[in-house]
């Protein structure tokens, strides 16, 4: 049985979403984009003073919703990710173990603005998700098209 492993976070793209992997023909894992978010909290310490605090995220993801990411998110834009944490771990150049948490995506939302000003409607929601079990691979869908 798989223990719970699901994160939901929102925050800003810190930069502009960037291809870092493409497959071979004939592979089924597609592409793998990533792309970091930041998260703000404001909050009181014990003296009543107004803190506030960063918290930046790298996101990873695959398939076809890595292609929805590299065309319709940009730097700046905010965003809700859903998707599963996963913590990498590496022998770096000086020998030392080096560790890295990370965000797969699986499901993404975002506020995108109306090509008609005058419709009354404001901002609209755009969703891209993966498909049920894609994981971090498999052949992630688009439910709501940007």
């Amino acid at each position: 049985m798989n223990q719970l492993n699901s994160i939901i976070i929102e925050g800003h793209i810190v930069q502009d979403p960037r291809l870092v992997a493409k497959a071979a023909d004939g592979d089924d894992w597609g592409r793998l984009v990533k792309f970091d978010i930041a998260n703000h909290r404001r909050y009181r310490n014990r003296e009543g003073v107004v803190m506030d605090e960063a918290t930046f995220m790298p996101v990873q993801a695959w398939g076809d919703l890595a292609d929805k990411c590299l065309v319709c998110l940009k730097k700046g834009m905010n965003v809700r990710v859903v998707g599963r944490m996963r913590l990498s771990k590496w022998i770096g150049k000086d020998n030392g173990e080096r560790r890295n948490l990370e965000i797969l995506a699986q499901h993404i939302e975002y506020r995108s603005k109306r090509q008609k000003p005058d419709d009354g409607a404001g901002d609209e929601l755009t969703v891209i998700e993966a498909a049920g079990d894609a994981g971090n691979a498999g052949e992630p869908k688009i439910v709501y098209d940007c």
